[in-house]
């Protein structure tokens, strides 16, 4: 399979594409900048800005079967990187012929009808520090919904760097876990990706 994953240099999006790249499949990396990722076989590298639609033209062209979209900022504040960036991928997206990419978006557990899945703590955290960003998944969240391209949206729980790769999908009830590793969450996109459902979901993803 061809995928296309954007915000491949990140932390997460690095774990991404090296778990596809590995399986066998032809991934393209989108970043802003080429050098913070290690190359590997099946694994391209494009330099991109989401923010700057002129150089998502390469999408349309990619003729890819998935398309990821982990996109991140260290900015707290004052920044359009996941809800514009959603927008500009999808738009670059749209005129695809024939069969259109299933598209993998990376939220957070606190966004939406998950409000009531997360902890008393994290709903202060969210919103006394994280306001911008929660507003931001929002945005990005909605914006893929309404775009009509087949969908499946993670809200991920605090992001850690731990070894483990089991995860729990869960649509209600409350998280047992207020974590996930990356690698977790890499796992569970590339089980999305190979199941090909056509079923649209929304599901938040905690640890095992």
């Amino acid at each position: 399979m061809r995928i296309i994953v954007f915000g491949a240099s990140g932390q997460t999006g690095k774990e991404v594409t090296k778990l596809m790249a590995t399986a066998g499949h032809e991934v393209i990396g989108a970043m802003r900048d080429v050098s913070k990722t290690s190359t590997q076989d099946n694994l391209t590298t494009v330099a991109c800005d989401v923010l700057d639609p002129s150089s998502l033209t390469f999408a349309t062209q990619a003729k890819a079967d998935a398309v990821v979209i982990v996109l991140g900022t260290k900015q707290l504040t004052g920044n359009q990187v996941r809800s514009l960036g959603t927008s500009n991928i999808i738009s670059a997206l749209r005129p695809i012929e024939g069969k259109k990419p299933r598209i993998i978006l990376l939220s957070a557990a606190g966004v939406g009808s998950s409000w009531g899945q997360i902890g008393w703590f994290s709903q202060l955290l969210s919103r006394l520090i994280l306001g911008h960003t929660m507003r931001e998944h929002e945005t990005q969240e909605q914006t893929l919904i309404n775009s009509g391209f087949q969908h499946h949206i993670l809200r991920a729980v605090g992001l850690t760097n731990k070894p483990q790769t089991g995860y729990q999908l869960m649509r209600k009830h409350k998280l047992p876990n207020m974590y996930v590793s990356r690698k977790a969450v890499a796992v569970s996109i590339a089980d999305l990706i190979v199941k090909e459902t056509d079923q649209s979901s929304i599901n938040c993803i905690c640890s095992d």
